[in-house]
């Protein structure tokens, strides 16, 4: 009879401590998603929710959690990354994949749609052939153009464990250069508008902003001996952007020669031509180009820039490595993984 009621009395106040723990833990999160989840455990992840949510279906996943996950990944200066996808738990998985779905394939008049969406396997594919036909080389995309086909590249690298090629985003904009048709080959050209071009001070810090990418012509051709080229890879429509920027980077006469050794250009035509003289080895892509065009145009808006807007009067002013990536933004690159995994576990 005594171990009977010694035992009673262990349970009750096994009892009362699991009580006390599951207030503690649901104060660990904001009160209604606490209470809407019935929080059984609480861990560091802001995302590691309860067992019972991991059986929560995508589309029953409720406001309050998607609200919560989503808080996790709204203007922050840090961009969303494969590893962070990789521990996502199912629930985080479910809530991302409907807001995801929300942002990013819904059609609305405040255009935070994004048509592209739809056409990931295609971005997928030129992916694979980026890093297969450029296998030892570091690649930089100009501007936001390219930009989600460089970081599915990367992912597609990552998931693989390879270290070759790289690829990295490089800040560009405006242009200071105007295409013109050559007389004997129909190409198209540039030269630079002298009223136009960036004062010394600006092209001075534009400069060291490339050192600090690795895109100095110095770092090029250093790479380029040690058997690594370099690739600039963008979107091309007026063709200026482009010019301006190669003629930022092309800065040396003494090396331009080597250099036209170390680096090559892809691009991707946005206005039907085919022929381009930029001075460099070319390889012109029309394949994906419409692909390239939607994301770019799609996913140049302020909310869903990889890249920030730079242009020559912010150079000396503005530094391009302080850029804020907002929900939207890490939206569209966790629905690149998420495709890219998918299609990787078939």
């Amino acid at each position: 009879m005594n171990l009977l009621f010694l035992f009673s009395f262990l349970l009750l106040i096994v009892n009362q401590h699991l009580q006390a723990s599951l207030l503690r833990a649901a104060r660990c999160l904001p009160r209604r998603t606490a209470a809407a989840l019935n929080v059984v455990r609480c861990t560091n992840s802001p995302i590691s929710l309860s067992m019972r949510a991991l059986s929560t279906a995508p589309s029953k996943v409720s406001p309050a959690v998607q609200a919560h996950v989503a808080a996790q990944f709204s203007n922050t200066n840090e961009k969303f990354s494969l590893s962070k996808y990789i521990t996502l738990t199912p629930v985080g998985l479910a809530a991302m994949r409907v807001l995801s779905q929300k942002y990013l394939a819904a059609t609305d008049k405040t255009k935070v749609a994004h048509p592209a969406f739809a056409r990931t396997d295609e971005l997928h594919e030129e992916a694979e052939t980026i890093r297969n036909a450029y296998p030892r080389a570091r690649i930089y995309g100009v501007g936001q153009g390219p930009a989600y086909l460089l970081e599915a590249a990367a992912a597609r690298n990552a998931l693989q464990g390879k270290d070759l090629p790289t690829f990295d985003h490089v800040a560009f904009s405006g242009t200071f250069h105007e295409g013109y048709l050559t007389a004997r080959h129909g190409d198209l050209a540039f030269h630079a508008d002298p009223k136009k071009l960036p004062t010394a001070e600006q092209r001075e810090a534009y400069r060291i902003y490339l050192w600090e990418m690795g895109l100095s012509p110095q770092q090029i051709l250093h790479r380029y001996q040690n058997g690594v080229k370099t690739v600039i890879v963008d979107n091309v429509f007026s063709g200026g952007t482009l010019a301006s920027f190669l003629w930022m980077l092309d800065c040396d006469p003494a090396l331009h020669n080597e250099l036209q050794k170390a680096l090559s250009l892809r691009i991707y035509p946005g206005n039907g031509h085919k022929r381009f003289n930029y001075h460099f080895p070319t390889e012109v892509v029309t394949d994906h180009a419409a692909v390239l065009k939607d994301f770019g145009n799609w996913y140049n808006q302020d909310s869903t820039r990889l890249v920030p807007r730079f242009y020559p009067n912010q150079w000396d002013v503005v530094n391009p490595h302080n850029h804020s990536y907002h929900l939207n933004t890490n939206l569209a690159l966790f629905s690149i993984y998420d495709r890219l995994k998918s299609k990787n576990n078939k």
